[in-house]
């Protein structure tokens, strides 16, 4: 009968320290704060599971190309080329723009996970939810994933963005 208090009073304890074992020791929460520079982009369209189209770009990303991370929860993203999928009828090279600036929420969602949400103000015609996250990779790199859906339930273009610190 000792025996199994014994048993239980040693179950219960190795419980409680890993009860209380905050996090997962596997994945290492990294800071977001600071400035990435986008070094790569992989745009590729997904059906079902099945890729329609894949195009990675690693250049001409500029000092333009980066996303900001603050303290207070605002990421500021900043882009100036336009960036194509490698479809028939669109262009090979990415085309140069004005700097396009956007400012966006940003929300911890696990250890060094993140989502991106649009301010409240912008109107979304389409009625498509897109949620944005963010996963920093290790101490100087990230990526951020871009879901556009379609009017295809079965059908969405993605757009990874790669950033070093």
């Amino acid at each position: 009968m000792k025996f199994n208090y014994l048993l239980l009073l040693i179950s219960g304890i190795t419980l409680t320290f890993t009860a209380c074992n905050k996090g997962n020791a596997s994945e290492p929460n990294y800071p977001i704060d600071g400035k990435w520079q986008q070094t790569k982009l992989r745009l590729y369209g997904d059906s079902l599971g099945v890729i329609t189209y894949d195009t990675t770009y690693t250049k001409p990303f500029t000092a333009l190309d980066y996303a900001q991370f603050n303290a207070n929860g605002i990421c500021t993203k900043s882009i100036n080329h336009y960036y194509y999928p490698n479809i028939l009828n669109y262009p090979k090279t990415p085309q140069p723009i004005p700097a396009l600036v956007d400012t966006l929420k940003f929300n911890a969602i696990g250890a060094s996970k993140y989502v991106l949400n649009p301010q409240t103000e912008w109107v979304n015609f389409g009625g498509f939810v897109v949620a944005d996250t963010v996963k920093v990779l290790g101490a100087h790199s990230l990526l951020l994933h871009a879901v556009i859906y379609s009017h295809n339930p079965n059908y969405s273009n993605v757009a990874d963005s790669y950033y070093e610190k």
